[in-house]
């Protein structure tokens, strides 16, 4: 169940607020390091790594993670953004090797914007059943899904992505890029509680449905 990657460093979040990252739900020494980059690729010299193996989480309200089955090795913003109609620009680059497995029924985020009033995402970057990243809503029992990189193209190079965000419970806005190219354009309710920070790494949903599939 050991799962890498690699992010650029300096994630950036625009805002007053500033976007120092520090970890989120996230304790062990190894799961979050940083290292030269190993691909050769990077639009940086130095990236980050983030590995998750099994029984790693942290609890403590309103993230209940090891009550919930969540793994995680994140980075997330240290000031929570409060809801208003500014527009928030996010941008980072992420590298899956070869050797990825996503493990599903295990979902699989990299890349959340977590709504601190609710305790839950408002919306995540997530590998589903069929392989590819998909970016969707999750604050409401609406489907909203848009689909960012197909399986074939996610492995084994960097993926840039930039997201512009107005957060809000009545005129919200979401436009997502990878590498250049518009694959998100959403306008409406993009929250709840509207408490938004970005985590980003890797967050295992569902643990405990793996267990149950694969038992052995």
């Amino acid at each position: 169940l050991c799962l890498l990657m690699a992010f650029g460093v300096g994630a950036h979040a625009s805002g007053s607020s500033g976007s120092a990252f520090v970890p989120f739900f996230t304790d062990a020494d190894w799961a979050v390091t940083e290292l030269d980059d190993p691909t050769g690729l990077a639009p940086v010299a130095v990236v980050q790594r983030f590995e998750v193996r099994p029984g790693q989480c942290v609890s403590q309200p309103p993230f209940h993670d090891c009550e919930r089955g969540v793994e995680r090795a994140e980075l997330g913003e240290a000031i929570v953004r409060r809801r208003s109609a500014d527009t928030h620009w996010y941008r980072w680059q992420v590298f899956f090797p070869q050797d990825f497995e996503p493990a599903y029924p295990v979902r699989n985020r990299h890349g959340q914007f977590v709504d601190h009033g609710t305790g839950d995402s408002a919306w995540a970057f997530e590998i589903g059943s069929t392989g590819a990243l998909w970016f969707g809503s999750q604050f409401d029992d609406e489907s909203r899904y848009f689909s960012v990189i197909n399986e074939r193209d996610l492995r084994g190079e960097w993926q840039d992505v930039i997201v512009e965000a107005v957060w809000s419970r009545h005129k919200g806005k979401l436009n997502v890029w990878v590498n250049g190219q518009k694959r998100v354009r959403y306008k409406g309710v993009t929250c709840d509680r509207c408490q938004i920070a970005l985590t980003y790494g890797i967050a295992r949903h569902g643990v405990s449905k793996f267990k149950e599939q694969y038992s052995e």
